[in-house]
């Protein structure tokens, strides 16, 4: 069957529109397609994305950071400052406060207290912490819910499937470009208030094995605390 202009069908069944549009994109430059396709694949991502559901955002986002190994954050919130973490290691600078966690121990220092204190901490004490640990045990201690989507982000409540626990309810922006943290929002079972806006964030440059040792000549006459 022969081509109508008037039907804009042929004998493949292809609108002669679309036919058109391949044989013009086909004449087009290769740095000219390339941002075609870029503009397609960024329309689609926010659509691709809603069918996630809660779970699977957080499921992708804890796996994203598992998977990175390391992790440069600045962030602002409660505190500005810096996180880096590296698997299970991590370290906290704020200013007025740091803490240096080499996968055993942890030194949490304070400003106002003038001391640091040496601990082994549990899985509760690291969450209450490192705000990236509740994304990375969710799947056994929470349960989350969408509460909605603008601009490719995710933002989720979770809740913890028990009674008991330090953390009362958490609010994550997850940004589905990335699979990274915008925002963490942490409400403690004390009634205390902790949020992490991610100003900028780099994955895949391992901090130096010392950046989680407690740095003791940055400190010189504080007291370290064992409270182990």
């Amino acid at each position: 069957m022969d081509c109508s202009l008037q039907l804009i069908t042929c004998s493949h069944h292809r609108p002669i529109t679309y036919q058109l549009f391949l044989i013009h994109c086909s004449l087009l430059p290769i740095t000219y397609m390339n941002k075609i396709y870029t503009l397609i694949i960024a329309l689609l991502l926010p659509v691709i994305a809603w069918a996630y559901s809660a779970q699977e955002v957080v499921d992708k986002a804890a796996d994203k950071i598992r998977t990175v190994g390391s992790l440069t954050a600045k962030f602002s919130g409660t505190a500005e400052g810096t996180l880096l973490t590296s698997g299970k290691k991590f370290s906290i600078d704020a200013g007025g406060f740091g803490t240096w966690y080499n996968g055993t121990d942890m030194w949490t220092y304070s400003q106002q207290t003038g001391e640091t204190t040496l601990t082994s901490p549990t899985p509760s004490e690291l969450m209450e912490t490192n705000p990236l640990e509740i994304i990375k045990s969710y799947s056994n201690k929470f349960s989350a819910t969408k509460l909605g989507e603008q601009g490719g982000k995710f933002t989720l409540k979770l809740t913890p499937k028990t009674k008991g626990g330090s953390v009362k309810a958490a609010t994550l922006v997850i940004d589905t470009r990335t699979w990274l943290p915008a925002s963490i929002d942490m409400v403690m079972s004390n009634g205390a208030r902790f949020t992490l806006n991610i100003k900028s964030i780099t994955v895949g440059t391992p901090p130096a094995a010392s950046s989680f040792e407690y740095p003791q000549k940055k400190y010189p006459g504080i007291e370290v605390v064992d409270l182990r």
